[in-house]
């Protein structure tokens, strides 16, 4: 009797002790798809994809309320119920003949359509599913790298993003795998009992290394490929590079490739001192100091070059205006130092019969006096040259004559008489008016054959002048003047000279180039000639000052800009060729491509250091260019820096820009 009553004890015990529900926790399964996947899934009362509740529990006879949205449908499963709900569902309460009543349960997270959650009940000293299921244990991995592949039995385990994975497993003895690429893989067994959780620690072997590649400085940029793929250039540490055998090749110009195995170990850097044998002979080649020098169709510099040249044939070309050009194909046979003399070009002339009434007139040819009229003068280079007559008590003419090969060109002048001061006169030598500009606001437009071209006023003002490229840093103040709103176009210096002298033809807006600087002063005369006013090229002080925007910059260290791109065609963007004026956003002062396009000569001699030009320099022959070009880095197109070029030289990246004294005539 005493047994039967301890019994009865114990169950009502038990049963007394089983009167609860409780929520043990509630998730949205993010991987799971059942309530989204054709067989399984349920539109609800509205016609929507309802959301699943998949109720973790061992007990069955559980009924569920939805309140007002109500319970679209339940399914008993084999160790949890599915409850289908409509989203948008804030509560639910669950009854239970013996269990009793969980009463208007909020749920932690938003139920939405279409979507998997899972909830886990406690039923009195029942325990859960997950948390408290009988001969099941977590299985928990660490590893390194974070992003390393863990197989548990060739399942995959789901990664957190930060080298963790957990998995529920019934006891026993499992085999797991850890794997990433470029590391080697790690592998091992793990058993599951009732001791507790399993954590398991893995860290991957690399399975690479590094090659750091060194060597002398005249090595230094030399393209590193390895196994035929580029890697960078010298000095350079390789990434990741797999372990093994692999193939270096170090390329440079004027050196023979390096080429060698090299063998990389696990998570070493492996050193490799790059050695090249020379491929080049250091090259001189002399001629005379007005003569360029061309190697391979590019202009290398005039007088005599000194460099280095690869093994191999070269055609070499000596050229100068108004001659023929020499040309020889130059065989650089082996490494060492060459000196070649190379021949002069051949002048091609022609001839000028120059007459004048009244005669006896003196005549000058680009500034050189040559005799008197009438006479013919023979052994005149080829090209366009400025004829002026004068003689006293009449006005002096100025023209533009071109002599052609083995042909006599004929200028015949009328002189008029002077009554008073030297004014501007038409072809037939007859006075004319000065060209007057239309004037609109800071514009002055003037029209030259048709073809009109604007200055722009520029109120004078004091800036600091010179970049840090530069020595300068001096204070300079400037009166107010008037600059070209574009670079010359290569059809205002067709309309001024009746030729286009430009390397890059086709379209008259781009900006004229290939011009000397002894060039433009006679563009200059002529444009003076025919407009009675007078324009020059700019002071570097006013070219500078104009670029930096006058008293409106906003001190850019482009012209217009901290982002050359948006007001300049430079090297990176022009295509290898200058383009039409205008053609990219102007100055604070509505002045275009004073960065880039064509880089412009400046009226100012320079007299600063130059390897290049050394001796010209020290004769006051050489004159500064500013602003860069389509052909020059983005360094080299910055406001405040500066080049230099003899004179005579011309190259199809350089041109000019006019400027104006506001108080001259205009």
């Amino acid at each position: 009797m005493r047994k039967i009553v301890f019994a009865l004890l114990v169950l009502c015990g038990a049963v007394i002790s089983a009167q609860n529900i409780s929520v043990a926790s509630f998730k949205l399964l993010e991987n799971d798809l059942t309530a989204n996947t054709h067989g399984t899934m349920v539109l609800d009362q509205n016609g929507e994809v309802a959301a699943l509740i998949k109720i973790v529990t061992t007990e069955k006879g559980f009924v569920f309320d939805g309140g007002m949205v109500g319970i679209t449908k339940v399914k008993q499963e084999v160790g949890e119920v599915w409850v289908y709900v409509p989203h948008g569902i804030k509560k639910i309460t669950i009854r239970h003949e013996q269990l009793g009543v969980l009463r208007d349960h909020f749920f932690s997270v938003p139920i939405e359509k279409a979507r998997t959650y899972e909830m886990v009940l406690t039923t009195g000293k029942v325990e859960t599913v997950v948390t408290h299921s009988v001969n099941k244990q977590y299985v928990m991995f660490s590893v390194q790298p974070t992003n390393a592949v863990v197989e548990l039995n060739d399942v995959p385990l789901e990664m957190d993003g930060n080298g963790f994975a957990e998995k529920l497993m019934p006891y026993g003895t499992y085999q797991y795998r850890v794997s990433c690429t470029d590391y080697h893989t790690d592998a091992g067994q793990v058993v599951v009992s009732d001791q507790g959780k399993v954590e398991i620690k893995v860290a991957l072997r690399p399975n690479f290394g590094w090659i750091n590649f060194g060597g002398a400085s005249q090595y230094h940029g030399a393209s590193v490929y390895v196994d035929n793929e580029c890697i960078g250039q010298l000095p350079l540490k390789s990434g990741a590079v797999k372990s093994g055998e692999h193939k270096v090749r170090v390329v440079k110009a004027l050196y023979k490739p390096c080429e060698q195995q090299v063998v990389v170990s696990d998570g070493e850097v492996t050193p490799f001192e790059v050695n090249m044998e020379p491929n080049f002979a250091t090259v001189t080649l002399k001629t005379a100091p007005e003569n360029e020098v061309w190697i391979d169709g590019k202009q290398k510099g005039e007088g005599e070059w000194n460099g280095m040249l690869e093994l191999g044939d070269y055609t070499i070309e000596v050229k100068r205006p108004s001659h023929r050009t020499a040309s020889q194909v130059l065989h650089v046979t082996e490494a060492g130092a060459l000196t070649v003399q190379l021949p002069s070009p051949t002048p091609i002339y022609g001839a000028l019969d120059i007459t004048s009434t009244p005669s006896r007139a003196e005549v000058y040819i680009d500034d050189v006096k040559v005799g008197e009229t009438p006479m013919i003068k023979d052994r005149v280079l080829i090209g366009l040259h400025v004829v002026t007559i004068k003689k006293e008590g009449y006005r002096k003419s100025v023209r533009s004559i071109e002599v052609k090969e083995n042909a006599t060109a004929t200028l015949s002048e009328a002189l008029a008489e002077y009554t008073g001061e030297d004014e501007p006169v038409d072809e037939n030598n007859q006075r004319v008016s000065v060209v007057e500009p239309l004037i609109e606001g800071n514009r002055y437009t003037y029209v030259v054959n048709g073809v009109s071209f604007t200055m722009m006023a520029v109120d004078g003002g004091t800036f600091t002048m010179g970049g840090p490229q530069q020595h300068a840093g001096e204070s300079v103040t400037l009166a107010d003047y008037a600059i070209g709103e574009t670079e010359v176009t290569q059809e205002l210096w067709q309309a001024v000279m009746q030729r286009n002298p430009s390397y890059y033809r086709g379209n008259a807006q781009n900006p004229v180039e290939y011009v000397s600087w002894n060039e433009c002063q006679k563009f200059i005369t002529m444009l003076n000639r025919l407009t009675g006013a007078n324009f020059r090229l700019p002071t570097e002080a006013e070219w500078e000052y104009a670029a930096r925007g006058g008293k409106k910059s906003k001190g850019y260290k482009y012209s217009g800009s901290n982002t050359l791109g948006n007001v300049a065609w430079y090297i990176s963007n022009s295509s290898v060729s200058p383009h039409p004026v205008k053609s990219k956003s102007p100055n604070e002062l509505g002045l275009y491509d004073m960065s880039g396009n064509v880089s412009e000569w400046c009226d100012d001699r320079y007299y600063g250091s130059s390897d290049a030009h050394a001796e010209e320099v020290s004769k006051g022959d050489c004159f500064v260019f500013r602003g860069g070009s389509w052909s020059d880095s983005e360094a080299m197109c910055r406001v405040g820096r500066r080049n230099n070029a003899i004179s005579r030289l011309k190259k199809s990246n350089r041109g000019l820009r006019l400027v104006l004294t506001l108080d001259s005539k205009m």
